[in-house]
């Protein structure tokens, strides 16, 4: 009966870490891919230069960097209309193994702006390489109305 006492603590020590919930590899990518929308809502560039992997920031030019982030909060002003901007996590992968996240921020007709689609895309991974608190691409995406 003593040695019962322990065996009863041991389990319940386990049992409470294993059902402690852990976020699994897509809900870390949400998350992270929603802290990129905000950052762009919020015009904080220093943010979105954080949340850049360390290889992808020191191979990247800072002034393109620039460039991006303001042509993406450009778009993200003009088309957003303050409603949250959905995430798309897909299945696609790409050479390096980096899984593909869309943020897609307008899709229909603009005449003025000659575009009938904006997206962001940016890329995580692979997760045993990067954390999925960092993004490890990045690429604006324009569909024009007319060439």
């Amino acid at each position: 009966m003593l040695y019962l006492k322990p065996s009863i603590g041991i389990f319940v020590l386990v049992l409470c870490l294993c059902s402690c919930e852990r976020l699994s590899q897509e809900q870390r990518m949400l998350k992270t891919s929603n802290e990129v929308v905000d950052v762009f809502e919020e015009n904080n560039e220093a943010d979105f230069i954080r949340m850049i992997g360390p290889d992808l920031r020191y191979m990247t030019d800072e002034e393109r960097v620039h460039w991006v982030f303001e042509d993406v909060r450009k778009y993200v002003l003009t088309y957003s209309s303050f409603d949250r901007i959905p995430v798309v996590i897909t299945d696609k992968y790409d050479d390096m193994g980096r899984r593909e996240v869309r943020i897609p921020i307008f899709k229909g007709r603009d005449s003025i702006n000659n575009v009938k689609e904006i997206e962001l895309k940016i890329y995580f991974g692979p997760p045993n390489l990067f954390p999925l608190t960092k993004i490890t691409g990045y690429e604006l995406v324009k569909n024009k109305l007319h060439e």
